[in-house]
């Protein structure tokens, strides 16, 4: 996926035209569709997540493409996303499937990425390249930066294309906008309290930065600059109004918090050093 900063970025907008198959491993049980460009007119596969599917619904629709926005941001992998309309004529296809009452739920916009057809699982022992190892630490930084503790062993939620890691799935991340106030971090976002740090512990990549004096963390978090105040008011522009409930703060809740990091980088890279790798 493009930074949505890159000159001419244009969110695509596809209408799910046939169903090809349940994705069985996630939880909210996502569909592959074909899909048709609303203005091209080309056609391709895409995973629809939609509203209605568990943990689905408009506010973590939002959080899904935000998340995805800002791993391309900083220059991770991530699949290409896209709003994915289902259509009357679509949820007629599905009459007497399983899915049928829960994508009926999702008539309308939903939150969608472009299927990657070529692509093998990260399993617990493989070796990782450099190249792949010093992408994990972006990933693993970058987790931390999302506050996303849903990347883990029992949801990896990456997988390996084109030599490079891929992540996916943050509908779950950004976890400190559902505590309650008694429970918020009385550190500042840039240092780790112990829960941030047990929690990072249980990442799915941690197995292969502990200890892994070759990473440059300084390259590691580098890109987070790119958070800049260019990249937030397109962001915004770009999700969808029904996704957003300007009453909740949510965006400049999370944008408060990227911005804390983004302006203390070194100690952030800090901590991670001294209190999770060394």
């Amino acid at each position: 996926m493009d930074k949505i900063t890159s000159p001419g970025y244009v969110l695509p907008q596809v209408l799910a035209i046939a169903k090809h198959q349940t994705l069985k491993g996630g939880v909210n049980q996502p569909l592959v569709v074909k899909a048709m460009g609303a203005v091209n007119y080309r056609s391709d596969e895409y995973v629809l997540k939609y509203r209605g599917g568990e943990g689905m619904n408009e506010m973590t629709s939002g959080l899904e493409m935000m998340g995805s926005f800002m791993a391309a941001q900083v220059e991770i992998a991530t699949p290409e996303v896209a709003i994915v309309v289902v259509t009357d004529d679509f949820l007629a296809q599905l009459t007497g499937e399983p899915e049928y009452h829960n994508v009926f739920k999702g008539k309308g916009i939903n939150f969608g990425s472009k299927y990657e057809k070529i692509k093998t699982d990260v399993y617990k022992g493989q070796t990782l390249t450099p190249e792949q190892t010093q992408q994990a630490a972006r990933i693993f930084a970058f987790d931390l930066l999302i506050d996303n503790a849903d990347r883990n062993d029992i949801k990896p939620n990456l997988f390996l294309a084109h030599d490079n890691l891929y992540v996916y799935d943050h509908e779950k991340a950004f976890g400190f906008l559902r505590l309650l106030a008694l429970f918020q971090s009385k550190s500042p976002p840039w240092q780790l309290d112990d829960l941030a740090v047990n929690t990072a512990m249980k990442h799915f990549l941690f197995r292969w930065l502990k200890g892994n004096h070759r990473i440059d963390w300084d390259e590691a978090v580098s890109t987070f600059q790119c958070l800049d105040e260019s990249f937030w008011p397109k962001a915004l522009e770009l999700l969808p109004a029904a996704w957003d409930n300007p009453t909740d703060n949510t965006y400049n809740r999370i944008r408060e918090r990227t911005e804390g990091i983004v302006n203390h980088l070194t100690e952030f890279k800090t901590e991670i050093w001294t209190r999770l790798i060394q």
